[in-house]
């Protein structure tokens, strides 16, 4: 059965742009990276990634293996939180 996966990872920004690359890197089918964008004028100490991966990929086993910082979501939460993403980075 393949299962898919979505969760939310949160860091800083220098590690989102590593994660955003290294998700890149490892890609596999219909995975998806979003993180929002900051806009001009806007300052965040936060940043954060949606996920979405089936079962058994490389970055479905890395990034779920980030005990502190990964967070797994429901689709309806995945949805949710997309939805309220107008700017983004995308892999």
């Amino acid at each position: 059965m393949n299962e898919h996966v979505f969760g939310k990872v949160q860091t800083n920004r220098a590690l989102i742009n590593k994660y955003r690359e290294l998700f890149k890197k490892n890609k596999q089918g219909n995975e998806t990276f979003i993180s929002p964008r900051p806009q001009p004028g806007t300052h965040q100490s936060h940043y954060f990634a949606l996920l979405s991966f089936p079962s058994e990929t490389k970055n479905r086993a890395y990034f779920t293996a980030l005990k502190r910082k990964y967070k797994s979501l429901s689709e309806d939460e995945y949805k949710e939180e997309r939805l309220n993403i107008n700017f983004f980075w995308e892999a």
